[in-house]
């Protein structure tokens, strides 16, 4: 104001390009395989003994970056929500390519609900996930953004098809220069647009038989 300057912002920057191929995901023109872990956002104190939820602290935020960086990991997926800021940091400081995703996970309303609430969860989606782009898009760690999870069709309807496809658009809009993606767990959600799908497999978690698990999702991506 008036010459003044009353605020400032100062984040680091990085120069990278990424493409995904039938071949895999390429950094700087080069194939480099992504190996890495998904992480949520809650945890211990560094004793151990007093649980802090989503209120990590510095340490513990270097301490998951630690044991990320420790065994190897070159990617980090953030579930199921923005994470803080200062974890985005740490990754762009140690090279970890990162997905980040909004908190659409699991459930949606069912149709009868969809008739009262319908066009206010579609905006509510959108807004996380403009607010969420604009937020982190300084980012150069970040290479997808993550529009949902797990989330099923409703019922004799198309809203979920027809919310991922405008949160596509509007992921694009908003940065053209990153690629969308969505998990899924189970067949039929492989018609759903965005640029990427990757599936959850839970072998020996929530389904007795590994192979058969894996053969339908197979069947599923196809």
């Amino acid at each position: 104001i008036d010459g003044t300057t009353v605020d400032s912002v100062t984040q680091m920057i990085g120069f990278r390009s990424f493409k995904v191929t039938d071949e895999g995901f390429f950094l700087n023109g080069e194939l480099y395989p992504l190996r890495g872990v998904s992480r949520h956002q809650d945890g211990c104190d560094e004793t151990g003994e007093t649980y802090l939820g989503n209120a990590l602290s510095p340490a513990e935020h270097e301490r998951d970056l630690g044991m990320i960086y420790e065994m190897g990991a070159n990617y980090v997926r953030l579930a199921h929500y923005p994470h803080d800021p200062y974890f985005y940091e740490l990754c762009d400081r140690y090279g970890l390519v990162v997905w980040a995703e909004i908190p659409m996970v699991g459930g949606v309303p069912t149709a009868k609900e969809l008739e009262q609430y319908g066009e206010g969860f579609k905006a509510n989606a959108k807004s996380q996930l403009v607010e969420m782009i604009r937020q982190h898009y300084n980012h150069p760690s970040i290479c997808f953004w993550g529009v949902t999870n797990e989330i099923n069709e409703v019922k004799g309807t198309t809203f979920v098809k027809d919310l991922i496809a405008e949160q596509n658009i509007t992921a694009h809009n908003e940065d053209p220069t990153r690629l969308t993606t969505y998990a899924a767990e189970r067949n039929g959600d492989g018609t759903w647009d965005t640029d990427l799908i990757s599936w959850n497999i839970y072998p020996n978690w929530y389904y007795e038989d590994t192979l058969t698990n894996m053969m339908e999702v197979r069947k599923g991506a196809t």
